[in-house]
């Protein structure tokens, strides 16, 4: 009896140990993301109404599927929607605007230009102002539209990195499920499983992915309704263009298995993607517009004249000089708007003249440009629809530049709000996943409590029998 009473506290000691061991381990991750709290499951050994001791069954993470599923989620959808704000964030600062630098001031002045033009049309520094002009124009135009190329590139990196990144941790998913569920067999896969949960959390936040757990403790890994991880197996994953992800399977992954948009912060990226070339495009729209509406001025059929002087004598001449050369602009690519280096080399070929027989004083053309600022225009490009705005070519440029600024204001700050409002239910989610797997220092504590004076009852039963035992050997 004597040896059974003293296996029996024995075996009392080993899981109070165990149970410390837990809470130790529980207290260390209080501000580790994603760990679930250990729970040691106990059973008695031997049967009848004393038992024969007991044994630690295994070490299991406090968890509930529901909530893991939907902080997951959540958590997705609120990676996708901050990592789309930041890129229309960013987008608009390509356009200070309102302000002296900003695109509209730099058209403000231009139109200001012809004004005094008109004003002076044989003055050439009034000519050469008008060049000046234009060339603040066509340099703010091209900035914002390298600055958009340059945002673009950036978040395509930013994309190609992060899908390059998870397929390492697609790998250690694949990896632990091998071990898990031989840990699962000696009752101690909970280290394993929290640090594969903490894995899945990043790809669900960076990829938006889904998982199903196995009887066996194996887990299955799915984006689009593709498999990335199943058992040992692993997809691999690439990045597009377009910010889209590509899965492959087969022996090295040749096998196209489908392309999906991702969710998460690669989605997110890729939204914000596809908003720059809407961007760059519309704004390739406007400067375009800006072009067209200059150069049908310049060169009016009988409307627009410049003079050339021989010594005394002034030499009337329709109007053919283009002022702006717009290029490129089409699909969300960079656009070029450059001047004339003709014009640029002999301001006198702005066409200010209204008339050939006026003389070269004649600046009712000029005057006619600078009223283009506030008059309704349809020699813009066709087909081009601004976001709650007319055709392109309805308004003045000023005016369709003004609505793309607008637009682009109101698509930032609706992406801040669903932002702001993902956060919070992702907040909200982690709160109720939290409270059933969180570490509750105050709760560890008194489980800790616990375990120690259990810990101490059987350290003192087995103390007690020993004792008993040298008192009855030194009695014989």
């Amino acid at each position: 009896m004597s040896n059974m009473g003293m296996y029996i506290a024995l075996t009392g000691i080993q899981a109070d140990q165990a149970g410390m061991a837990s809470v130790s381990n529980d207290l260390a991750n209080v501000n580790t993301p994603d760990y679930q709290r250990q729970r040691v499951n106990l059973s008695a050994l031997g049967t009848g109404p004393v038992g024969n001791g007991v044994e630690v069954q295994s070490i299991q993470g406090v968890s509930s599927s529901i909530l893991d599923t939907q902080a997951m989620a959540t958590g997705a959808s609120a990676a996708f929607s901050s990592a789309q704000a930041t890129v229309l964030s960013t987008a608009q600062s390509a356009f200070p605007e309102p302000s002296s630098a900003g695109i509209q001031a730099q058209l403000s002045s231009f139109w200001s230009s012809w004004d005094t033009l008109g004003n002076n049309p044989s003055n050439p520094a009034a000519r050469q102002g008008v060049i000046e002009a234009a060339q603040l124009v066509s340099t703010s135009f091209d900035s914002a539209s390298q600055k958009l190329l340059a945002q673009s590139q950036s978040v395509q990196s930013q994309i190609k990195t992060t899908v390059q990144n998870d397929q390492k941790l697609l790998s250690q998913v694949a990896q632990m499920n091998q071990s898990i569920p031989t840990a699962e067999a000696t009752g101690n896969a909970a280290p394993l499983i929290d640090q594969r949960n903490q894995i899945v959390a990043q790809l669900a936040s960076d990829l938006g992915v889904t998982t199903r757990t196995h009887q066996n403790g194996a887990m299955t890994v799915y984006l689009g309704g593709m498999s990335l991880v199943q058992d040992a197996n692993v997809a691999k994953v690439s990045s597009n263009s377009a910010g889209q992800v590509a899965v492959y399977a087969g022996s090295g992954g040749t096998q196209l298995m489908g392309t999906v948009a991702a969710g998460g912060t690669v989605g997110g990226l890729a939204a914000g993607l596809a908003n720059i070339s809407n961007f760059q495009t519309q704004l390739g729209s406007v400067a375009s517009d800006v072009a067209n509406v200059v150069n049908s001025q310049l060169t009016a059929p009988g409307k627009a004249y410049y003079y050339t002087q021989s010594g005394t004598t002034y030499t009337a001449h329709q109007g053919t000089y283009r002022l702006f050369n717009f290029a490129g602009g089409t699909a969300g690519t960079p656009f070029s708007l450059t001047l004339n280096s003709a014009v640029v080399a002999n301001p006198t070929l702005i066409a200010a003249a209204g008339s050939s027989t006026t003389g070269p004083n004649d600046g009712t053309n000029a005057q006619a440009m600078a009223e283009l600022a506030t008059t309704p225009t349809n020699t813009g490009p066709s087909g081009a629809v601004y976001a709650g705005g007319p055709q392109a070519g309805q308004l003045a440029p000023d005016g369709n530049y003004q609505i793309f600024i607008g637009a682009l204001g109101s698509d930032v700050s609706s992406a801040q709000a669903a932002s702001t409002a993902a956060a919070n239910q992702a907040q909200a989610a982690t709160a109720a996943q939290q409270a059933v797997s969180g570490v509750d220092p105050n709760a560890e504590m008194a489980r800790m409590l616990s375990f120690q004076n259990a810990y101490q009852a059987s350290a003192k039963v087995l103390a007690t029998i020993n004792n008993t035992l040298q008192s009855l050997m030194a009695a014989v």
